[in-house]
């Protein structure tokens, strides 16, 4: 058996080479070991449709389908993946049986009228394809309501962000116990909560028990430089980092800070806390779920800066510490491995491929 994969990251299916999220990196691993046999179409396949960025991205979204089409209609293949929804609609003339995995913030349906069919024409336009299933990693923004809105009645397996078991049993730096190093791990845009950052570091700056260790990349990157360059000894920067480079940046922090505009089930989320590193986030949408207060973190009102200020000028190193083992056997109990994940999706493909196109 054959499975095509079509995915706008040429980086994110082997482990090595993964920058952001390595499901899909397991996801290979596990068709492999079932002996399925994997062709992958990505940006440096040579006649590849060049991926825009940016806000008129969505005008060059009619255009890749029919580029792949003319890439794939002659390919021997027995089913295809299209990863983020890239290559639905060429993957469907083939006729042959085909899945769509959407992976990220899904807030589609947050959008009404004339932008959400512009800004999210490829999700919406995916799903109306009618694939064999379509796979969500759900990050608690209720996913499902967008496959809903774009018509889609098929079968859906939303799988919750999770950890490879083995990577995140770290042992912590020895560093000063009457500094606080708060975490950061994000793309540094406004959805991510950045200017939340900025504003906590600039209300914390004075106090001597806080330093800020950020990781990432993004829009901000140039404004959390310059205050990494205003601040060496209070604020460092360090880029972005791939995911097996994660485990280091865990060990140098004792709490991490989670600032998105939407629920915080987030993959650096689950690390942190399988690490034993407690969280902090706004109690939006399902973020609960996520995050157990005053076990595993510790859940501020939306968006409300002054308490997440006030909570970390109250708390010691010490209090943050003890919550190490409560705080990893939440992630056990709550979050699942990453190559049971791995698992359960293959199964939901090969279960559909035998119940029939």
């Amino acid at each position: 058996m054959k499975c095509l994969i079509i995915t706008p990251w040429c980086y994110d299916l082997e482990l090595d080479k993964v920058k952001g999220t390595p499901e899909n990196a397991y996801l290979k691993k596990e068709l492999e070991k079932r002996g399925i046999e994997i062709e992958v179409l990505c940006p440096k396949t040579p006649h590849f449709p060049k991926i825009k960025k940016g806000k008129l991205s969505f005008i060059a979204e009619g255009c890749y389908d029919r580029h792949i089409f003319k890439l794939i209609k002659d390919k021997n293949f027995d089913f295809g993946i299209s990863i983020t929804g890239l290559g639905a609609r060429a993957l469907k003339k083939t006729k042959k049986p085909f899945f769509i995995k959407y992976l990220g913030v899904f807030d589609f349906f947050l959008i009404r009228g004339i932008k959400r069919y512009l800004y999210h024409r490829r999700l919406y336009l995916s799903a109306k394809t009618k694939p064999l299933g379509i796979v969500m990693t759900d990050d608690g923004t209720n996913g499902h309501l967008a496959v809903k809105e774009a018509g889609y009645k098929g079968n859906v397996l939303f799988l919750k962000n999770g950890y490879f078991k083995g990577l995140f049993n770290i042992d912590k730096v020895n560093n000063n116990q009457d500094v606080i190093n708060i975490g950061f791990a994000s793309s540094l845009e406004l959805i991510k909560g950045i200017d939340f950052l900025i504003s906590i570091i600039n209300e914390l700056i004075g106090k001597e028990k806080f330093r800020f260790i950020i990781a990432g990349d993004g829009t901000y990157k140039e404004k959390i430089e310059e205050l990494s360059a205003r601040y060496p000894n209070k604020v460092k920067y360090i880029g972005y980092l791939p995911y097996l480079k994660m485990p280091e940046f865990y060990k140098n922090i004792d709490i991490l800070l989670s600032l998105n505009r939407y629920s915080n089930g987030t993959l650096p989320v689950v690390e942190a806390q399988a690490a034993g590193i407690p969280v902090i986030a706004f109690d939006i949408q399902e973020t609960s779920k996520f995050i157990k207060h005053n076990v595993s973190g510790f859940l501020a009102e939306p968006f409300d800066i002054k308490s997440i200020v006030f909570l970390l000028k109250t708390l010691r190193k010490k209090q943050i510490l003890g919550m190490k083992n409560n705080t990893m056997q939440f992630a056990e109990n709550t979050f699942m491995d990453m190559e049971k994940r791995a698992k359960m999706e293959v199964d939901f493909y090969l279960e559909r491929l035998n119940e029939g196109y």
